[in-house]
């Protein structure tokens, strides 16, 4: 997973709307935009990543797009309405784009085609990683 923090002049909408058409034409390295709150760390979005790719290849997703069942992870909960509610785009002047997959490149190549500029990068980890990681793996245990 690779992920920054970016700007555009373009709406929220106009944003998704783009990364919604670039993830539909091709399969590897989905896009993914989220809000940036300052809480979410690269290891968190790293272990989203893994959930989402282990629950896909195990037949238990939600949803059958990596890039949807990762935002699901990310918002603890099993409603993609909710979870866009929760861990979505909420503006065009700070939020994240994450990429799948580890290469530097397609972060880069992945901004420009949705008209973002970067603007800064996501924490490594904090200390509350592993409260989040574990809250979003129980978010999957119906009780």
């Amino acid at each position: 997973m690779r992920a920054a923090v970016c700007k555009s002049g373009l709406l929220p909408a106009e944003l998704l709307e783009t990364a919604k058409k670039i993830n539909s034409t091709r399969k590897a390295s989905p896009i993914q935009l989220l809000d940036f709150s300052g809480k979410l760390t690269q290891r968190q979005l790293s272990a989203a990543e893994k959930m989402a790719l282990d629950s896909i290849e195990a037949g238990c997703a939600v949803s059958s797009r990596p890039e949807i069942e990762f935002l699901l992870f990310l918002a603890c909960t099993p409603h993609v309405k909710k979870a866009a509610e929760v861990a979505g785009i909420k503006n065009n002047r700070r939020f994240i784009v994450a990429v799948f997959g580890n290469g530097e490149k397609m972060l880069e190549k992945a901004c420009g085609e949705i008209g973002a500029e970067v603007v800064g990068k996501i924490r490594a980890e904090s200390e509350s990683d592993f409260d989040e990681i574990e809250r979003m793996a129980l978010s999957r245990i119906s009780g």
